[in-house]
């Protein structure tokens, strides 16, 4: 399958141009999980790259007393598990089904072979990688410089980004939402219900309608 001259600018985070997923896909083999199942642990082999071709999953680390940071979300569409592949690490983090999932696994000797015979792969795969670390920057510059509400709200409206026509609510749950923004539940609840209360958004249970988009916006 040609893979040559894909756009380079018809992604969302996470996600590959259609002819490189496509020719990954082909290669992959299937894997079904149930919610809460581990795909991978911390400090595992760095085995396949993955793709989610239905469901989501949490990738983060749970700490020895048992909070946890949430890194991020991965949803249908989403590849992600790239980099010990490519630098040779064990994983930091680790990967559980939030839903009931199928994930695409490319095996390692499959994704070596495959980025050594299409340039365009190992290219689209290198643009993965700096995109999730201009990602990463802006997390580290809203943590460290803008108040909760404004990080919030920046997650927010990421997460319904990613949802690109589908289920309108926000799969994910409030202690989620903390764990990912070094909050705690009570604080995360009480801007969500002042929100809901001027209509930018209606909670549901494990998911959130975002309603008002400039108004997420202007916290910002």
């Amino acid at each position: 399958m040609a893979v040559s001259s894909f756009p380079r600018e018809a992604t969302m985070p996470g996600q590959l141009p259609p002819p490189v997923a496509t020719l990954l896909r082909e290669h992959a083999q299937l894997r079904r999980l149930v919610r809460g199942e581990a795909l991978y642990e911390v400090g595992s082999a760095p085995a396949a790259m993955y793709g989610v071709l239905r469901g989501s999953l949490e990738v983060g680390v749970t700490a020895r007393d048992g909070g946890r940071f949430l890194a991020g979300r991965v949803g249908s569409g989403q590849w992600f598990g790239e980099v010990p592949l490519l630098d040779g690490g064990s994983r930091v983090y680790r990967a559980v089904a939030a839903t009931d999932a199928e994930v695409a696994v490319l095996p390692a000797a499959r994704f070596e072979a495959l980025i050594a015979s299409h340039p365009d792969v190992l290219l689209a795969i290198a643009r993965l990688v700096c995109a999730r670390y201009r990602m990463a920057l802006g997390w580290v510059e809203d943590a460290a410089l803008k108040p909760l509400p404004a990080r919030l709200a920046t997650r927010l409206l990421g997460l319904h980004a990613l949802q690109q026509g589908q289920e309108r609510a926000i799969q994910v749950s409030q202690d989620a939402l903390a764990a990912q923004l070094g909050s705690s539940r009570q604080s995360i609840n009480r801007l969500l219900k002042q929100w809901e209360a001027a209509g930018w958004l209606v909670l549901h249970y494990g998911g959130i309608d975002v309603r008002d988009v400039p108004a997420l916006q202007s916290l910002g």
